[in-house]
């Protein structure tokens, strides 16, 4: 097991973005859900709906 190196303040907003990640693969949460749980910016996400 390796560790992963985030400073302090990083630690929440990556946890968030974990979480909303595998909430959505699991189809427990809607793309848009996921999204808004990691307050990641709609332009930063390319989705492919296909």
């Amino acid at each position: 097991m390796e560790a992963i190196c985030l400073l302090r303040e990083e630690i929440p907003s990556r946890l968030k973005k974990e979480l909303a990640l595998r909430l959505y693969e699991k189809g427990l949460l809607s793309f848009g859900r996921a999204r808004e749980l990691s307050k990641t910016p709609p332009d930063a996400i390319h989705h492919d709906s296909s």
